[in-house]
C-alpha cells in the first residue's frame, strides 16, 4: 500500500513537473518576441535621428529669445537703443543680435510686445533673475 501510494504521488509529481516546463517554455518564447519587438522598434533610422537633432536645435534657438512686455511703442523709435537701456536698468549688457515688436500695430493704446534674440541662453537666465530690479525703476515699473 505504502509503495503503491509513493508511485501514485511520484506519478502525480512528474506530471506536475511536466506542466511547469510547458508553461516556462512558452513564456520564454512570447518574453523572446517581446523583445525582439521592442527593440526592432527603437532602432535608429535616419528620419528619426534628423527629426530628434531638429527638435534639439529649435529648442536651443527658443532658449535665446525672450519677450518684453510692457515698453512703451513710439512712432519713429530706436528700438535697440530702448532695450539697451532696459537692460542696462538691471545691470546688464548682454549681446543682442535682434529685436523686433510682435504683431500688428492697432490705433489703440495697446503696446506690442518685443522679441528679443541674444546670442546665449545664460544672459537670457542672467536678466530674468534680475528682472525684479525693473519694477523700482520709473521708466520701466510696467515692463515685464
Amino acid at each position: 500500500a505504502v509503495v503503491s501510494t509513493q508511485s501514485t504521488g511520484i506519478s502525480i509529481k512528474n506530471e506536475q513537473l511536466q506542466n511547469v516546463s510547458t508553461t516556462v517554455q512558452s513564456e520564454m518564447k512570447s518574453y523572446c518576441d517581446i523583445i525582439k519587438k521592442s527593440c526592432s522598434e527603437s532602432i535608429v533610422t535616419p528620419e528619426k535621428l534628423t527629426k530628434a537633432v531638429k527638435t534639439a536645435v529649435e529648442e536651443e534657438d527658443r532658449s535665446k529669445n525672450v519677450v518684453v512686455f510692457g515698453l512703451k511703442e513710439e512712432k519713429k523709435e530706436d528700438l535697440c537703443a530702448k532695450v539697451d537701456e532696459l537692460f542696462s536698468c538691471v545691470g546688464e549688457k548682454p549681446c543682442v543680435l535682434e529685436c523686433v515688436r510682435v504683431g500688428v500695430t492697432s490705433k489703440n493704446s495697446s503696446v506690442r510686445p518685443v522679441k528679443i534674440m541674444m546670442r546665449s541662453s545664460s544672459s537670457i537666465n542672467q536678466i530674468l533673475r534680475k528682472s525684479g530690479k525693473l519694477r523700482g525703476s520709473e521708466e520701466f515699473e510696467n515692463v515685464f
